[in-house]
């Protein structure tokens, strides 16, 4: 904290010249002849138990425009930059600092462990194929229960998953549930491709 007082210390000029565009006329005389006591109560550490000092909210507030960037690119996805990152920026900038709610910090944590998990989603039509093969999870479909009813208690392998594939609309189902949409986008063509790679590699067996 030494550093920042020492940091808006030298750099009065600069912060006066700024908030000249924003701020009234008695708010800058006070901001010029006041600086060094404002410099006081904004870097002063406060007790553990009063959250709620003018230096805890500053501090809180420190973090408004990287909230703002995250907020704007999740409501409004462009692309150019990597939601979670965004998020993670945020949690990192409110981690530590008492003025902001607890719950506020969890609900954040999560989300950002949501994008992530999002984020690395399959996003074609194969890698989602992979995805579902390698999992349990599509053995809560009824269509892929349905079609290994054979299996006859015993445990249920990889190919045993597979075996629902052949029915285009389970899979389609399956893949709505567990993958991007992404990953659906030609799902058609991709469905056709696979059968015709699996026929010919029947037919080489």
């Amino acid at each position: 904290m030494d550093i920042k007082k020492v940091a808006y210390g030298s750099g009065r000029s600069c912060f006066l010249e700024i908030v000249t565009n924003v701020c009234s006329q008695k708010s800058l005389i006070y901001l010029d002849t006041k600086y060094h006591n404002l410099l006081d109560i904004l870097t002063e550490y406060t007790s553990e138990d009063n959250c709620d000092s003018f230096h805890d909210e500053w501090m809180a507030r420190q973090c408004q425009p990287n909230m703002n960037k995250f907020l704007k690119e999740a409501e409004n996805p462009t692309g150019n930059v990597s939601l979670y990152d965004l998020c993670d920026n945020v949690a990192d900038c409110y981690s530590g600092l008492c003025h902001v709610n607890q719950d506020l910090t969890e609900a954040l944590d999560e989300f950002c462990d949501m994008v992530e998990a999002k984020a690395l989603e399959p996003k074609t039509f194969y890698s989602c194929m992979v995805k579902i093969l390698k999992s349990d999870a599509n053995l809560e479909y009824d269509c892929v229960r349905a079609k290994n009813r054979g299996s006859n208690g015993t445990e249920i392998t990889m190919a045993d998953r597979a075996v629902f594939m052949v029915d285009k609309e389970c899979t389609r189902t399956v893949m709505e549930g567990m993958c991007e949409t992404t990953a659906m986008s030609t799902f058609d063509e991709d469905w056709e491709k696979q059968q015709n790679s699996a026929r010919n590699q029947s037919q080489i067996i």
